[in-house]
């Protein structure tokens, strides 16, 4: 290869592919530490699939790990550090993960790998193909490893790539212990979701194959169109029919949602969703693994509802008996209400977690850790107050203010560096 590669060319394509490689497992690790929580639910959903739920408790350690060491190879593939050590790992990183998006881009077992968290869908078969390429430029730059040059010296690579740790770990903590600096899901702070449920006018329908199958004298024939089946003709006998879909069309943004009062397995979801009053949904998949540091936190916040006119619920996947122990262990006198656990889990990254919607649209969420006290609350009414008000920094303000954050933490070490270098050339020029 060295011989076919020009040396006037090879430079470009070393840069062209440390920038490529760089940036692509930086935004892969970074949208994934962004929500840890998010990233450890599609490592558990691969175990399940992979029947190995005894790792399950693994998960979220793992999913820190994998998006640290992602950003941390990022990091040194485009500052060209550490060149050796950072491509073998990437190398052996891609063997692993290569030929695990083969087999996800067969067989199928989880529709979405997840390699860009849920900042970008794309399908199995294009993530090993992107594979695919990430190892070609991977291999072709680890060739021509002598030609990477980088900016820092190697006791501040060092420094440099301790420090890009730091930082990604620092995202994953917030994530972890509050919300995601950054919401990707479907649920975000300002979508209306009646809106969100509705499919775009002209959006592609689902296409199926539809089948008719008819006897005669013993002989099954099957037609493609029920125009030409022998629909009414005594001489033929229906057997069967079938439709199958031979092509996905768009879904709407959101598709899964609803509210069952779990006492009445009454359908209020369209009552939720239509009220002109602020309404507060307290979210938990299961309130067997909710946290329960904050219950007179909770129960506070439903009797401030009740008492200004505003509605409360407890959206849950629990079965009426976990309902019914939740209940009687915190007190709980809010109506409980039955959703699906994935579409919970979607909602907030938080066991119990709170939001607050008027007129279908999402005003407010809330972790745990952050849920806000009465005293904050009775300062004012909702529509007054700061809480009830479609209040979140827009994403492109946030990837800013971050990316500003971490390039002025790496011009920093880059100018500790320059003047450690400059101070220890005065030293070797001066005169004992």
């Amino acid at each position: 290869m060295k011989k076919i590669i020009s040396p006037k060319v090879r430079p470009i394509l070393i840069l062209v592919f440390q920038v490529l490689t760089g940036a692509t497992f930086i935004f892969s690790g970074f949208v994934k530490a962004v929500d840890p929580v998010g990233f450890a639910i599609k490592i558990q959903d691969y175990l399940t699939s992979f029947g190995a739920d005894i790792f399950i408790p693994m998960a979220f350690p793992v999913a820190v790990v994998l998006s640290t060491l992602e950003f941390l190879l990022g990091i040194n593939m485009l500052l060209g550090m550490h060149v050796k050590t950072t491509y073998i790992l990437t190398l052996i990183f891609m063997a692993v993960m290569t030929p695990l998006t083969f087999y996800l881009a067969l067989f199928n077992p989880v529709s979405d790998c997840g390699c860009f968290g849920e900042a970008l869908i794309i399908s199995n078969w294009a993530t090993f193909w992107k594979n695919i390429v990430l190892s070609a430029m991977v291999i072709f730059v680890f060739i021509f490893r002598k030609n990477v040059k980088s900016p820092y010296s190697e006791k501040t690579q060092w420094l440099t790539s301790f420090s890009s740790i730091i930082f990604i770990v620092g995202i994953a903590l917030i994530g972890y212990r509050h919300l995601p600096i950054l919401d990707f899901r479907p649920y975000k702070i300002g979508t209306n979701i009646p809106e969100a449920m509705k499919l775009p006018e002209g959006a592609p329908q689902d296409e199926y194959q539809s089948v008719y199958i008819y006897k005669k004298n013993g002989v099954e024939k099957k037609f493609d169109r029920l125009e030409d089946a022998p629909v009414g003709d005594s001489t033929w006998t229906f057997v069967d029919a079938g439709h199958t879909l031979i092509k996905k069309g768009a879904q709407p943004l959101i598709h899964d949602f609803s509210i069952v009062e779990a006492d009445t397995d009454e359908d209020i979801t369209d009552d939720v969703l239509h009220s002109d009053r602020y309404i507060f949904l307290l979210i938990s998949e299961d309130l067997r693994k909710a946290n329960i540091d904050h219950i007179d936190n909770i129960n506070d916040i439903y009797d401030y509802a009740k008492e200004n006119g505003y509605g409360f619920y407890c959206l849950t996947a629990s079965t009426p008996e976990q309902i019914s122990r939740w209940a009687n262990f915190t007190g709980a006198e809010y109506p409980f209400c039955k959703t699906d656990e994935t579409t919970l889990k979607t909602i907030l990254r938080s066991n119990p977690g709170l939001m607050l919607i008027k007129n279908g649209t999402i005003y407010n969420k809330w972790h745990y850790n952050d849920f806000p006290d009465e005293s904050e609350l009775r300062l004012e009414p909702l529509d007054k107050s700061p809480l009830g008000q479609i209040a979140t920094p827009h994403p492109k303000s946030v990837i800013l203010m971050v990316s500003i954050s971490f390039v002025v933490l790496l011009l920093l070490v880059f100018g500790l560096d320059k003047l450690a270098l400059y101070i220890s050339a005065r030293r070797r020029k001066t005169p004992i």
